[in-house]
């Protein structure tokens, strides 16, 4: 069944909680991606990332588009309030400009909306501050106004030396041609004091203090054994074998009335690194968590987890997703031991030891007939027509390891993304509520 045209599609239902006293988490299916809306409780709005890998279902698209727009939730404004972009990875900001621009999605055309403020990791330099994201023209549609923006922040956060952590700004004063000198010091880094950027803050009318802030940037990726974040399953010291964009991720807190709401991007164990040594006051006994890197295997050690203490999990990567291989079991398993038990999900990742891999291959090849192997719609391996059961390994094959599949239960929201493309009037995003 299509779904029908018929509007913003998730519009809410009255609800007798107060909306001003809260803070109003959706995180998007975006399949390979990452995409999360917040309403603050003056109304402001804040969307952290917007991307998907390129052959993403427009249908979902619109999903996002039409949410941005409804005016029981969002308002009436038309505008972001503030953007936040983790890192330069595309399938973290590629479908910004189709989601939040005039553009059209299918056969749909929005209205513009504005974007005030972005905010982003790793300028390219002071004169060309989103040189790295150009995807899909993002930076020149910024520069040339489309979004009417006025103010763009590189954040760094990445030390416990105060004099390492600082913001620079373009203005749209000048088309975002150079970084603006400090009236003081005629410097373009300005320091950030207490290793805390806050974006927004406020006192809801039942007296609740609040915050967006920005609690770690252009971490840098670290070389060799991280021996401070403890040892993984197998008795080893964490490595981070992530890039050095995913290591700068932004990384996002809320708070209310003493609960935490923590996004990710795709951090790294070196930005979890830093963020247990000089941030665990602010990450400690979270309410709710995006998940690092998708559950990357490069993500989510022993000691983060430990720190952050989650109450609920969700994991920015579809069921099944079969690009990256997202989420891995060490991830999710690191996660399970936080969070309270309930139903069961099927976990699909890969397996790095090739001697231990080829071994269940092999016993279960002994098993079972050929015939029953397919090739993925993929072609980069092939799996099996009919699925065994738990903890078997039923993939083939890039010579360095095999695709796994393992049950495993908990309250984890990491194959939540129940989507079914067949019924889009069905919800196909997570929505939470923290105050």
């Amino acid at each position: 069944m299509k779904r029908k045209a018929t509007g913003p599609l998730m519009k809410k239902s009255k609800s007798s909680v107060d909306r001003n006293e809260l803070f109003d988490i959706i995180s998007f299916y975006m399949g390979q991606g990452d995409c999360s809306l917040i309403r603050c409780p003056d109304g402001k709005i804040v969307m952290i990332d917007c991307g998907s890998k390129a052959d993403f279902q427009v249908d979902f698209l619109k999903i996002v588009a039409d949410q941005v727009r409804d005016p029981a939730w969002a308002g009436k404004k038309m505008r972001i309030d503030a953007l936040i972009l983790t890192h330069k990875d595309q399938d973290h900001y590629n479908q910004v400009r189709w989601v939040l621009s005039d553009s059209k999605i299918g056969k749909y055309k929005y209205p513009q909306l504005k974007i005030d403020k972005v905010y982003f990791s790793w300028a390219y330099d002071d004169d060309s501050a989103l040189g790295r994201y150009t995807v899909n023209g993002i930076n020149q549609a910024v520069y040339d106004g489309i979004f009417k923006t006025s103010e763009l922040y590189e954040v760094t956060i990445c030390s416990e030396d105060d004099v390492e952590n600082f913001y620079k700004k373009w203005t749209s004063n000048d088309g975002f041609e150079d970084a603006v000198a400090d009236a003081t010091t005629n410097d373009p880094k300005v320091p950030i004091a207490g290793r805390e950027y806050t974006l927004f803050s406020g006192k809801t009318s039942g007296g609740k203090d609040w915050s967006v802030s920005l609690i770690a940037g252009n971490v840098l990726k670290e070389k060799g054994p991280i021996k401070d974040l403890g040892e993984d399953e197998n008795g080893y010291s964490f490595t981070d074998g992530a890039t050095e964009d995913n290591a700068r991720s932004l990384i996002t807190l809320l708070e209310i009335d003493g609960k935490k709401a923590l996004f990710c991007g795709d951090a790294t164990f070196s930005t979890e690194h830093f963020l247990v040594k000089s941030q665990s006051t602010l990450i400690s006994n979270v309410q709710f968590l995006l998940a690092p890197h998708h559950g990357s295997e490069w993500a989510s050690s022993s000691s983060f987890v430990d720190a952050v203490n989650p109450k609920q999990v969700v994991v920015s990567a579809s069921y099944m997703e079969h690009t990256h291989k997202h989420p891995r079991k060490n991830a999710v398993t690191s996660w399970l031991k936080k969070v309270t038990a309930g139903s069961s999900h099927h976990i699909d990742y890969w397996e790095y030891a090739p001697d231990k891999a080829n071994k269940t291959w092999d016993n279960w090849e002994k098993t079972k007939t050929t015939d029953q192997l397919v090739l993925s719609d993929s072609g980069n391996f092939m799996s099996l027509a009919e699925l065994p059961g738990a903890n078997i390994y039923y993939g083939v094959s890039m010579g360095w390891g095999r695709l796994y599949r393992a049950e495993v239960s908990g309250d984890l929201k990491e194959t939540a993304f129940a989507v079914d493309p067949l019924n889009l009037d069905l919800p196909q995003f997570l929505n939470y509520r923290i105050g």
